[in-house]
């Protein structure tokens, strides 16, 4: 059996991935691939995680953990996803290091089922918008200088990050993806996820879409793809970024940034970093990345 860990990151696809995911519990379980209700295994595997504290979890344990889970359900390929499995979002920055925690926690849950295969999947986004909108989410917090002063600016690095998670779990391959390129590449993030046959569609491969395109464009969209079928991936991306040149709004693709101290020259600064972390992450041996 194969077990799948989406594990976030924090704000970026807002559980939109495991949404889509549960719209076609039926059509995967054919496949042998199951959707957990998020109620039925978040609290389990937090329970064990702890009681654990990064120890292997014996064979019956790995077997009473998931019977509670599935309960009669069988499959292959199970995806549990939840963007707090590393940490919650107020210990993003543990010690002040961005995901410092990743390396530790990934281990822990990799130790959940050690006789399974194990793999990882996450989403990045760009450093120079994450950090605003963790502040904002931040309950409590106020003053952005200083809660921006207890960050380590020099740890905002994506790859710095994956390195730690593939180090604490060599053998889990893992999947990333860009936050940002979501709306070109939402049926391949979910396909990798499920690993589910490639001629499958499933309900919500467009869910992103429907977020950030006008209603007219979506109808305009979906009308010249039934007349004029896509006959590959990069096809289909360009048709998609045709109708978002005409159609995206605004609203939703652009975000307001107004924050004491955080300047263009920051978020540049940190885009451009993010890029190239992007390129050295997409050579990682144990990483997948999927990109536009």
């Amino acid at each position: 059996m194969q077990i799948v860990f989406h594990i976030g990151a924090h704000y970026t696809d807002e559980d939109l991935l495991l949404k889509s995911l549960l719209q076609n519990t039926k059509t995967l379980s054919k496949h042998d691939i199951l959707v957990p209700k998020p109620d039925s295994y978040r609290g389990v595997l937090r329970d064990t995680l702890v009681s654990l504290r990064g120890k292997q979890a014996t064979e019956e344990m790995q077997d009473v953990v998931l019977d509670t889970i599935l309960g009669d359900a069988e499959g292959d390929r199970i995806v549990f996803s939840y963007e707090s499995f590393i940490c919650g979002a107020p210990q993003i920055f543990h010690e002040g290091k961005y995901y410092g925690k990743m390396g530790m926690k990934a281990q822990w849950l990799r130790n959940l089922f050690p006789d399974f295969e194990v793999e990882f999947c996450i989403g990045l986004r760009d450093p120079a918008t994450h950090i605003p909108t963790m502040f904002h989410r931040h309950q409590g917090e106020n003053d952005f200088t200083a809660w921006r002063q207890r960050i380590d600016m020099n740890s905002l690095s994506w790859k710095r990050v994956l390195v730690e998670l593939g180090q604490a779990v060599p053998d889990a391959p893992i999947t990333a993806w860009c936050n940002e390129d979501t709306p070109l590449i939402w049926p391949e993030v979910l396909q990798s996820v499920c690993d589910h046959p490639l001629e499958l569609k499933l309900k919500g491969d467009d869910a992103l879409l429907k977020s950030i395109m006008s209603a007219e464009g979506m109808t305009r969209m979906q009308t010249y793809m039934e007349s004029h079928p896509p006959r590959s991936v990069q096809q289909r991306r360009r048709i998609v970024t045709a109708f978002l040149d005409k159609f995206a709004l605004e609203e939703e693709m652009e975000d307001e940034i107004d924050l004491p101290g955080w300047s263009a020259k920051i978020m540049d600064i940190l885009s451009a970093r993010y890029e190239q972390d992007i390129d050295a992450i997409a050579s990682m041996p144990n990483v997948r990345a999927i990109l536009p």
